[in-house]
């Protein structure tokens, strides 16, 4: 007897808002596939909540599509995929379906002058859906101020948005007015223009912010951020012409400053709840970070990196439970006093280390140097030897392999490396 199974898709039988989480995990290039699978895939690809164009991805999948030397049948192939974007976004328009994300990243506007215009529209069609997660990236191109894309006016007093991620833009005001934000919750600015009028007036349009990020931005001379009571993790880096800092939030558990420009002026005030220090690249004092770390009472974690003003530092901390020192190359003395520290991580030259009475179940010492001569190895078994009070189990690495040391060490990793 000729006994045949038949195929059930049971997976477009699962709920239209699950279908929606799995589309959200594929480029735009094979959710557009699945449309073709069935009526039921059509509708679900229809009324996805989360757009995404990244049209770097999908010009450098589709070389011979994009990119081939036929001028004319290049430019009908990309026009197409522009109508394609077009009509999507306008059938969610008139169908007022909303939108969770978009996402747009375009690395070609400075060929093609005429997709300002039509970015603008988009973005201005995602707006009228609602949407609540907004991405926009152009490039990576020239530094160049002249050739940044601008912003819509409307993006910055947009009432839908509780995430704004902008990347390689610019930040411009035509007239004089107020930017409203009002339940935007994440601002993430990398590579981006705005000088100090600009940003002052779009941190006093969001009261709800708890995430900022700063990377690599020009024009930004001066950041003073007050009253901001739902403000929990903060992050500047490389802020090309940075001269003032003021912040002054209650409720600040991470704080992320990296240089090579580092401000004049830095005032922290009432960070009394900050839980995570992290400081790269700054030419810091030993009396600036000891005066710093007596303002945090509550602080678990500290990151120190590449500041080179750090010469004889102790930490004394009853919260403090992760501690990473990397790259100070002139720090000569670390004294710690921090009871229920539980990982310490160390990336540089032998110091000179003590502690009172520490016990620490997790240690990671990479020891680098230029010069690896007999004193240096002296001083390395006398570091060894204060770390010997604190662990069971030393772990030695190298370049050619791995060699265990079993003593009175707990649990050591230390890399050793020629510079």
């Amino acid at each position: 007897m000729d006994k045949r199974i038949e195929a059930v898709d049971y997976i477009s039988e699962l709920p239209e808002h699950i279908l929606h989480h799995i589309l959200s995990f594929l480029p735009i290039k094979q959710i557009t596939r699945t449309s073709a699978l069935s009526k039921t895939w059509f509708q679900v690809w229809k009324t996805s909540p989360i757009l995404e164009f990244n049209f770097y991805a999908l010009f450098s999948g589709n070389r011979d599509r994009y990119y081939c030397q036929d001028f004319e049948i290049r430019e009908r192939n990309i026009q197409e995929l522009y109508n394609f974007v077009e009509q999507i976004l306008l059938s969610r328009c008139k169908h007022m379906d909303n939108l969770i994300k978009f996402t747009l990243v375009v690395t070609f506007i400075y060929e093609r002058p005429e997709m300002v215009s039509t970015m603008d529209k988009w973005i201005g069609y995602a707006l009228k859906s609602n949407v609540k997660h907004l991405k926009i990236q152009v490039g990576p191109s020239n530094d160049d101020e002249t050739y940044k894309y601008c912003v819509p006016q409307i993006v910055l007093n947009a009432i839908s948005i509780q995430v704004l991620d902008l990347s390689h833009c610019k930040l411009h005001l035509p007239f004089i007015g107020n930017m409203k934000l009002p339940f935007l919750k994440k601002l993430s600015l990398r590579v981006v223009f705005a000088d100090d009028d600009v940003i002052s007036k779009l941190i006093a349009g969001f009261p709800l912010i708890e995430y900022m990020s700063f990377i690599t931005c020009y024009g930004i001379k001066s950041l003073q951020i007050f009253d901001l009571v739902n403000l929990i993790q903060f992050c500047a880096k490389d802020i090309v012409h940075f001269e003032r800092l003021k912040m002054e939030t209650p409720n600040l558990h991470s704080f992320t400053l990296q240089g090579p420009t580092w401000p004049s002026v830095l005032k922290l005030a009432s960070l009394k709840n900050l839980k995570s220090l992290h400081i790269f690249n700054a030419p810091i004092t030993d009396k600036w970070l000891y005066e710093q770390l007596n303002k945090f009472p509550h602080i678990e974690c500290l990151s120190l990196a590449d500041c080179p003003m750090l010469e004889s530092i102790k930490i004394s901390s009853s919260s403090l439970h992760k501690l990473r020192i990397d790259s100070c190359g002139n720090m000569a003395k670390l004294h710690i006093d921090i009871r229920n520290l539980y990982v310490f991580s160390y990336y540089s030259d032998i110091i000179s280390f003590s502690s009172n009475n520490l016990t620490l179940p997790k240690v990671n010492l990479y020891i680098k140097s230029n010069n690896m001569d007999n004193s240096w190895y002296t001083r390395l078994i006398r570091l060894l030897d204060e770390f010997n009070q604190c662990f069971k189990m030393v772990t030695l690495e190298s370049d050619t392999g791995e060699v265990c040391i079993l003593n009175n060490f707990y649990h050591l990793n230390l890399y050793l490396r020629i510079l």
